[in-house]
């Protein structure tokens, strides 16, 4: 193999080994909650918890969302 062939598999494996992988939030270790505060209007925000291995955080919804298929509902936005 030529030398250029070598540098281009050398800089290859260089580029491929450090690409960045996400840790997903829910996988933290030690995680009991997942808190997410929301404010549409009003005075303060709203919490909603979720468990880190619960649907509400695993499962993508369907579109389009609405007053039956949300997971946070503030009554006007889902």
């Amino acid at each position: 193999m030529g030398k250029l062939v070598w540098a281009i598999a050398l800089i290859a494996g260089v580029v491929v080994s450090t690409v960045a992988q996400a840790t997903p939030i829910r996988a933290l270790p030690n995680l009991t909650l997942i808190e997410v505060f929301e404010r549409t209007g009003g005075a303060s925000p709203v919490a909603f918890n979720f468990a880190p291995n619960g649907v509400a955080i695993t499962n993508q919804l369907a579109d389009p969302l609405s007053s039956s298929n949300n997971d946070i509902n503030t009554g006007s936005e889902f």
